[in-house]
């Protein structure tokens, strides 16, 4: 499947279904588990391998996403396409016990173009349990791809929630501020979040896509945002900063201002539910995203630098 850009969560998403983790670099110390490359042939082993490996890998909202969205394809690929090249780098903490994760940077060429890169989560629960993936998301541009901080060895440091206080937003209420500000709808809002694609920009097409369903559609659309239950993922930037991986969770409610709203098009209870008159629909999507957060002390505001979301359900209630 083709990758594709963060979109309106009001909207229809899209959706990419390929997994990355990268080069080998210095020595383990004697109580890793997890080396380099070893991450990277974990990498190798679902980025080449059919769709249904990544489906399977895949858990939390990833998960949901990337059902969802095949479940719209006519007839889903079976293996990734194989003019598709790897450019990888992985970020691996010491880790002595499992679970295990690395982060991994994916810069993909496909037929020879180059692709935004790509940004995922890998995990292992023990040394007999395969990797799953927990995180996927592409960057707004290679320019946003942050300096993790590595230690002399060359491994990067996961921060725990004891030093969580360090940075000018915690990670642990990240993911509920962000939710805030999405529900907020306000994209002049920048006392927390520095405007871009997926903050200021986001609001904005979906408020785009809610005055055109008000005025051309004749439906009221009201959209709210909460937090999900994936697990918040940070790792210490260069700079002294914070990078995050969180999720959220957008549901949009449509009322008409009168009769029914009438769907044509079977979004196969994704995009849409079945054909048909409804009195209402709701369309539930996920947003994954990535966003680096400074130092304590610092002027800069938290930037998100990557997303990738889906529609996972739309259900409708039929007139009485």
């Amino acid at each position: 499947m083709k990758p594709r850009r963060v979109q309106s969560i009001a909207a229809t998403c899209g959706a990419l279904m390929v997994v990355g983790c990268g080069s080998a670099g210095p020595s383990r110390a004697p109580s890793d588990v997890v080396t380099p490359e070893q991450a990277k042939q974990a990498y190798l082993a679902l980025a080449q391998g059919p769709t249904a490996a990544f489906l399977k890998a895949a858990t939390g909202s990833l998960r949901e996403i990337s059902t969802a969205q095949a479940s719209l394809l006519a007839s889903p690929e079976a293996v990734p396409d194989p003019s598709t090249t790897h450019d990888v780098t992985v970020w691996v903490g010491h880790q002595s016990s499992y679970p295990a994760s690395f982060l991994c940077i994916d810069s993909m060429g496909v037929s020879g173009r180059p692709t935004t890169p790509y940004l995922f989560r890998l995990d292992r629960a023990s040394a007999s349990a395969p990797w799953t993936v927990s995180y996927q998301m592409q960057f707004a541009s290679p320019a946003d791809i942050p300096a993790v901080a590595l230690d002399g060895s060359g491994y990067a440091q996961s921060v725990s929630s004891e030093r969580y206080g360090r940075f000018t937003a915690s990670p642990a209420s990240l993911a509920r501020d962000y939710a805030a500000y999405l529900g907020a709808g306000n994209s002049t809002d920048d006392h927390e979040f520095v405007p871009g694609q997926f903050t200021s920009g986001l609001i904005d097409a979906n408020n785009k896509v809610i005055r055109s369903a008000a005025q051309d559609k004749h439906v009221s659309v009201t959209e709210s945002w909460s937090i999900t239950g994936d697990p918040v993922a940070a790792y210490l930037l260069s700079d002294g900063g914070v990078l995050v991986l969180l999720g959220v969770r957008a549901t949009a409610h449509a009322v008409p201002r009168s009769g029914t709203i009438t769907i044509v098009q079977d979004g196969r209870g994704v995009t849409a539910p079945a054909p048909g008159k409804y009195r209402d629909t709701t369309t539930v999507s996920l947003l994954l995203a990535a966003f680096t957060v400074p130092p304590k002390g610092s002027a800069d505001k938290v930037s998100a630098v990557a997303g990738y979301n889906g529609a996972v359900s739309s259900t409708g209630t039929p007139p009485t």
